[in-house]
């Protein structure tokens, strides 16, 4: 009864992160148009993620349904690097390092 509780919390989550993700994509004032897009999509992830992620605890985070699938702290985390990435790429024209 515990695991249905708690799928069903992470499914209404996901449900109404997908209903509430539809913003305006418009560049903030002083940018560029392609720049000031990039801004207003990554300030729109952003805030999406902070308000969903912001009372989960560590149980919630380390949640995994199956042994295929990711934990929530993970799919984070995994927004994080390619943010990282991308900055690296695109400010520093280069990839990682090893």
């Amino acid at each position: 009864m515990k695991h249905s509780k708690l799928i069903f919390s992470i499914l209404f989550v996901c449900l109404f992160a997908i209903s509430n993700a539809q913003m305006e994509v418009k560049p903030p004032r002083g940018y560029s148009n392609d720049i000031g897009n990039m801004v207003s999509m990554l300030d729109g992830l952003k805030a999406r993620v902070e308000r969903i992620v912001k009372n989960m605890n560590q149980t919630s985070t380390d949640f995994l349904l199956d042994e295929n699938a990711n934990t929530p702290g993970a799919m984070i985390y995994h927004l994080a690097a390619t943010e990282a990435y991308y900055q690296v790429y695109t400010f520093e024209g280069r990839a990682f390092n090893k």
